[in-house]
């Protein structure tokens, strides 16, 4: 009989962690600002495929609402929510927290894009401040770093297959990534000359991780000078 307690208690275990839920309150946003990972008078959005759960919440509640962690963390731009109003330093601690919750997450795995653009999308997806290799950054920020120019004839479409199986984006985006650089969503591939950038309206740039740091030095050094000469008086 002891084997067959052994597999009962591994099924319970199994079936308790795959009923692990994902808080969005628990979103480490800190100093981010403005945000929409959850709302005061409202359920928080529903991410792709993912319902809201609200089997946990209080009958009253109206804000309250839960993700599924098997669905949530399978995806690849769950952290969008976090994405414009966070700081680069915050961002970082939000993918800690994330990492934590999803250790399996999916990556980005620029060795198998084509080689006309590998190394360059690896290289400069990191200048930008995409220092891990989770989706969430390269994907929300949707852009090509323009590597897609060194590629040609079917090496244009092993891109574009890459990068529909990398974002889960549609072939429509997908295209526009590749004959224009960005794939954010609305990017048109039909406007335009497929052989030339796609120029459509963007959000706004997220400055690189580097120039954050750089304004904070600089503006620590310049609180110090100023400390330093208040003090002398």
């Amino acid at each position: 009989m002891a084997p067959v307690y052994s597999i009962i208690i591994i099924l319970l275990f199994a079936l308790v962690a795959n009923a692990e839920l994902i808080n969005p309150k628990e979103i480490p946003l800190g100093a981010c600002g403005a945000q929409s990972c959850w709302y005061d008078a409202s359920r928080p959005d529903q991410i792709g495929p993912c319902g809201i759960d609200t089997t946990g919440c209080p009958p009253d509640s109206k804000n309250c609402g839960f993700y599924d962690s098997k669905c949530y963390c399978q995806q690849t731009t769950q952290l969008r929510c976090a994405w414009s109003p966070c700081s680069w330093w915050n961002w970082m601690l939000v993918e800690d927290w994330f990492f934590k919750k999803c250790p399996g997450a999916p990556t980005v795995d620029f060795d198998k894009a084509p080689k006309c653009a590998a190394q360059c999308l690896a290289e400069k997806a990191i200048d930008y401040g995409c220092l891990t290799r989770n989706t969430n950054c390269f994907c929300i920020h949707a852009d090509l770093f323009e590597c897609n120019y060194n590629c040609h004839g079917k090496d244009k479409e092993l891109l574009k297959s890459w990068l529909m199986d990398t974002c889960k984006i549609s072939e429509a985006r997908a295209e526009a990534g590749v004959t224009g650089s960005g794939f954010w969503e609305g990017a048109d591939p039909q406007s335009g000359d497929k052989n030339e950038p796609i120029f459509v309206e963007r959000k706004r740039r997220k400055p690189r991780w580097y120039e954050g740091m750089a304004f904070a030095i600089l503006g620590a050094s310049f609180l110090t000078v100023v400390g330093f000469f208040l003090w002398m008086r």
